[in-house]
């Protein structure tokens, strides 16, 4: 038997055999009255809790049991490109975070158009760029011109020296997101 139905709450129970905790939906099949407690048949590698008013096929499973077997959760979907994968979080019908799946390999968060750089190697290069500029620092604090002293056309040295960087970007690193 095969049953349509819509999400009116959840909670987090036990699974018919009793040995594992599920999210169990309360789920109207019917009419307003009838409202069954189901469990959600997530598949592998997928955690997910649909939102209220999501529309659920339900699947009998044994003589007391049914299944949410798969989930509508009424957010218009995407002109996606074969192949594209998408995983998003919805909150009243519209997509709040998602992340993009690509058949080449690449990922694409939240329609971000913006690169992610490897943090070791953007340190790297920016510590060696930092010793390069204090290097020249150290060069030009260090060069003089004698020049002419007296009169109006006087080169004496300047007596403001250049400043080393104290530049980093050690603070700039997120420990949240990681990539190859």
């Amino acid at each position: 038997m095969v049953a349509i139905g819509k999400i009116t709450g959840r909670t987090v129970g036990k699974n018919r055999d009793g040995d594992s905790d599920v999210i169990l939906l309360q789920v109207e099949v019917s009419d307003a009255d009838d409202i069954q407690t189901v469990e959600l048949h997530r598949g592998a590698g997928v955690d997910l809790n649909p939102p209220d008013d999501s529309i659920v096929v339900l699947v009998r499973a044994g003589n007391a049991w049914q299944i949410a077997a798969t989930v509508n959760d009424n957010v218009t979907p995407d002109d996606l490109e074969q192949g594209v994968y998408e995983i998003y979080a919805s909150d009243s019908g519209a997509k709040t975070a998602k992340i993009n799946l690509d058949p080449g390999g690449d990922v694409t968060i939240n329609d971000g158009t913006q690169s992610a750089v490897s943090f070791p190697e953007l340190k790297a290069q920016f510590d060696t760029l930092v010793t390069d500029f204090n290097n020249l620092v150290t060069i030009f604090n260090a060069h003089v011109h004698p020049g002419v002293t007296a009169g109006p056309g006087s080169t004496a040295v300047s007596a403001t020296p250049g400043t080393s960087s104290t530049a980093t970007i050690d603070g700039s690193e997120s420990d949240t997101i990681k990539v190859p």
